[in-house]
């Protein structure tokens, strides 16, 4: 990730999996914003490229706006 990390409480810097594993269950409640689901398809391009899976071009997102990692 380029780095936009986040931290729990205790400081322990969170990444890519622990992300997506987070936002995953806001999608069920509702349809995510334009920028959360920009977030959200560069967090799952950066997991997935931690598990060396190809992720298909439509889907791949490789770098967020510095607007995006502010949020």
């Amino acid at each position: 990730m380029v780095n936009m990390k986040v931290m729990h409480e205790g400081g322990v810097p969170v990444g890519d999996t622990e992300a997506l594993a987070y936002i995953f269950p806001r999608t069920m409640e509702e349809p995510l914003s334009e920028q959360w689901m920009r977030i959200y398809t560069y967090v799952f391009t950066q997991a997935m490229k931690f598990k060396k899976v190809e992720v298909p071009e439509d889907l791949r997102c490789e770098s967020l706006s510095d607007y995006d990692m502010r949020s």
